[in-house]
């Protein structure tokens, strides 16, 4: 088994297009992996309502700490928390717990780093509460990391979902992270064309009729 630091950036560039994709995830092996999301179902327990918790975006990812984080009295959730466009600054609170001490936590705005907390008394509990400044900024979120290791030998780390700010995205940013996906989905179908291998053409060309509708979508957004 082998580990490398969580990597955002694919996530946050589909949060960047509007798409509103809440934090889950799993362990891809057993034997190397202690990923979980957890999922705030409210009140009442079972399958039904955890399913509706993450569909609804009421989630948050760990290895070991817990993040709550909060806007405006709202946390993480698929519902947009509607501040206006004259809003300059929200109110914000982030609280973690862990087993083992997190070093820092941060507020990620639109995938840039807002602000940081550190904890150099290594204490297993703390919060945060302060402004963000926010004019044009899509979504919100909170992770925290950490150099002390789990029982697989992973370091931790846990990231809330998204809280949604308003109902579109801002366009430059959407133009930048679609042109990204633009250029993925080309080395994806240059592949499929020349290296890919199929029990027949049929296949291929249904592949290749997915990545090309895909390819449009992203194409129009980057267009703006």
């Amino acid at each position: 088994p082998c580990w490398m630091d969580p990597e955002y950036d694919l996530w946050y560039r589909l949060l960047s297009c509007g798409i509103r994709l809440p934090a889950s995830t799993g362990s891809d092996w057993f034997v190397c992996s202690s990923n979980r999301v957890y999922v705030d179902v409210g009140s009442s327990f079972s399958y039904e309502t955890w399913l509706a918790g993450l569909r609804a975006g009421r989630t948050f990812v760990t290895n070991g700490p817990i993040v709550d984080l909060t806007i405006e009295g709202q946390r993480p959730s698929n519902q947009i928390l509607a501040v206006g466009d004259r809003v300059s600054t929200v109110s914000a609170t982030c609280s973690w717990q862990s087993s083992q001490p997190v070093d820092r936590v941060e507020i990620i705005r639109d995938g840039e780093v807002a602000a940081i907390v550190e904890n150099p008394n290594q204490d297993l509990s703390g919060q945060w509460t302060g402004k963000i400044d926010v004019t044009e900024t899509g979504w919100v979120a909170a992770r925290s990391w950490g150099q002390r290791r789990t029982s697989y030998g992973h370091p931790l780390w846990a990231h809330t979902s998204p809280i949604y700010l308003r109902a579109a995205p801002n366009r430059a940013q959407r133009k930048a992270a679609a042109a990204f996906f633009v250029e993925q989905i080309d080395a994806g179908r240059a592949w499929l064309t020349t290296r890919a291998r199929f029990d027949n053409s049929g296949q291929r060309e249904r592949m290749l009729q997915l990545f090309g509708e895909g390819r449009g979508i992203y194409e129009r957004w980057a267009r703006g």
